[in-house]
């Protein structure tokens, strides 16, 4: 009997998610059904399945099932009912982004499961997975490590790689690389041994990218050749994509930096066509680091570029699934609220009934029954305090997780700061990256790309610094922000002197970032081109009918601007000029070049409503 309950619980945690694929409304009103039928394993199995059909459309009513199912398996008091069911509901918890209360329903799992080793075995790597989504790897490696010792008295090799492999990354997550290689090495002899082909590549690929950390480049190089070879033939998915980059990682740690682009490019069209935004910003990264150091600036801007554009739209993306997890709590909670109150108004409606059918037999027997009537009245009353009581206790327990979810919001707003100060330190280190450049430049063109680089780089530090400190970072002050870019200039500077007429502007940040950057490359080509010691520019930005209307005016009366395109033909110029026009037709706008006692450039671009 208990190998025929140990078998029940294992096929129900690994096959009842895939029944549920393709329900149809007929089959969940069968369910509901079945989850009223006498038999409590058809009932509590049917409870579950009816929760799993709901996790993608609606996981409120999911943990409503899965409660009920608890509920109905405590009922039978029968440990694999109880721990399938509190398996169930800790799952739909996870889902609904709740860690902690899925942690509490794990546990809950793991104690009634104590018949069924395979059932504690795949609770404890579910309880793993959970610990390290909270950020404690710590935990997971004790849960990963009760699974194994475990999975020694069974004949399961998959799942003892699995778990294997799992602690492994958990080990790499807080830095012991021994550990992790270790246990990578023994998930890939078991993997060869039974021929699991993407879990060879899977278990190379974790070796190689140890070794890739250790900066051992050429053993790095092996494992991940190997990893590529076998899922070349196959789907490898994001892990291939992550294969590919760490390749074009270790070949250019190897300074084979056309083999590196080889791998990094395939990298980034694979993960184009499956659409991982995440690895396509760290592919732009790598290969716009890659560019830097084989002297390819235009490139490395680019792909600079392309690394912020991606990482805005991840940001806001989690930023969005981030909202969504906390009001999809809330409304779990709000629901248990509303459930409790419900449960607890039909228990008062149900009293008020007892009590007046009571008072009317009491009634019609009259003075005899006086004595009845009190104990009843006392009784009552004692009733009424206890209810009383209980809704005091449960109001008390609202209150603890208001504070709890006002918590998480908090949490949230930390997260949102931490990432405008990682995004802070990344433009910090690309400027210290351009002057240590700058310092070590020979050529006087090379000199000029770094400081016109710098420059650029300046522009998006600023308009990051106000986008990091308002409430509603999608628009920008333009006022404040060109000002805050003049006196960039000005500071370093002394002969330059910069007036301004602007409007009290509020645009998008993608327009004021390109506006910027015209008015950089502008002045820095004006400075270039300067023909007296002292440099005289006005900048004027105003919005007239539907157009904004950019004008940059300098004292440069011996040069035509619009003839330096054609005179100077070094590669910074080019590229300067060459992006000029780039933001224009971004922009949509129009540029016209004019000579009236020195430089005037217009540039007119319409405006967003």
């Amino acid at each position: 009997m208990k190998k025929y309950q140990e078998l029940l619980f294992i096929l129900q945690l690994i096959l009842l998610p895939t029944f549920i694929l393709g329900q149809t409304k007929q089959n969940l009103d069968s369910l509901i059904l079945q989850s009223e039928s006498k038999n409590d394993s058809i009932a509590i199995f049917a409870l579950n399945k009816i929760s799993y059909s709901y996790w993608d459309t609606s996981i409120d009513s999911s943990l409503v099932w899965a409660h009920k199912a608890v509920e109905c398996a405590d009922k039978t008091g029968a440990l694999i009912f109880q721990a399938q069911s509190n398996y169930n509901l800790a799952a739909a918890y996870d889902q609904a982004g709740d860690f902690q209360d899925a942690l509490i329903y794990y546990l809950r799992a793991l104690d009634y499961s104590k018949d069924s080793r395979m059932g504690q075995i795949r609770i404890l790597n579910g309880i793993g997975i959970l610990c390290r989504s909270m950020g404690e790897p710590e935990k997971a490696i004790e849960y990963y490590l009760d699974a194994l010792k475990l999975l020694e008295q069974e004949d399961n090799e998959y799942a003892t790689a699995m778990i294997s492999n799992n602690l492994a990354n958990s080990y790499s997550e807080v830095n012991n690389t021994k550990k992790a290689e270790q246990y990578h090495r023994d998930a890939l002899l078991i993997r060869q041994r039974i021929k699991d082909s993407l879990g060879i590549a899977q278990s190379l690929n974790n070796i190689g990218n140890i070794y890739l950390l250790k900066k051992e480049f050429i053993k790095a190089a092996r494992e991940l050749e190997l990893a590529e070879e076998i899922i070349g033939t196959n789907n490898g998915g994001s892990e291939y994509v992550g294969l590919l980059q760490n390749l074009g990682n270790t070949y250019a740690g190897m300074k084979l930096y056309d083999k590196s682009k080889k791998y990094l490019n395939k990298a980034l069209s694979y993960g184009k066509r499956i659409g991982l935004k995440e690895e396509q910003a760290e592919i732009y990264s790598s290969m716009a680091a890659l560019d830097s150091v084989s002297g390819d600036f235009v490139n490395a801007y680019y792909n600079l570029y392309s690394y912020a554009v991606l990482k805005d739209s991840i940001l806001n993306l989690e930023k969005a699934k981030e909202i969504n997890r906390l009001e999809t709590q809330y409304r779990v909670k709000e629901n248990e609220k509303k459930l409790i109150t419900v449960q607890k108004e039909n228990e008062l409606k149900s009293i008020k009934q007892v009590q007046q059918s009571k008072t009317i037999i009491i009634v019609s027997i009259g003075l005899i029954l006086f004595l009845l009537l009190a104990v009843y009245l006392a009784r009552i009353y004692i009733q009424k305090r206890k209810a009383n009581t209980l809704l005091s206790i449960q109001k008390e327990e609202i209150i603890k997780k208001n504070k709890t979810i006002n918590k998480t919001l908090g949490e949230k707003e930390l997260l949102m700061q931490e990432i405008n100060h990682r995004a802070k330190n990344n433009i910090y280190i690309v400027e210290r990256l351009l002057t240590a450049q700058l310092k070590e430049a020979k050529f006087t063109e090379t000199k000029t790309l770094l400081k016109e680089s710098q420059k650029r780089i300046q522009s998006i530090s600023l308009l990051h610094n106000q986008l990091s400190s308002k409430d509603m970072p999608a628009s920008i002050n333009m006022k404040l922000y060109i000002n805050e870019l003049l006196d960039t200039y000005i500071s370093v500077d002394k002969n330059l002197q910069v007036s301004s007429e602007l409007d009290a502007l509020t645009i998008d940040s993608d327009s004021a970032l390109a506006l910027g950057l015209i008015i950089n490359e502008l002045i820095t080509n004006s400075i270039k081109h300067a023909t007296s010691e002292t440099k005289i520019m006005h900048v004027s930005l105003k919005k007239q009918d539907d157009e904004l209307r950019l004008i940059v005016k300098d004292n440069n009366v011996e040069v035509q601007l619009s003839k330096v395109e054609d005179r100077d033909t070094s590669e910074a110029s080019f590229f300067g000029t060459e992006l000029v026009k780039g933001l224009v037709k971004q922009l949509k706008g129009t540029i016209e070049y004019k000579h009236n006692s020195g430089m005037n450039v217009q540039v007119v671009i319409p405006s967003k409503k």
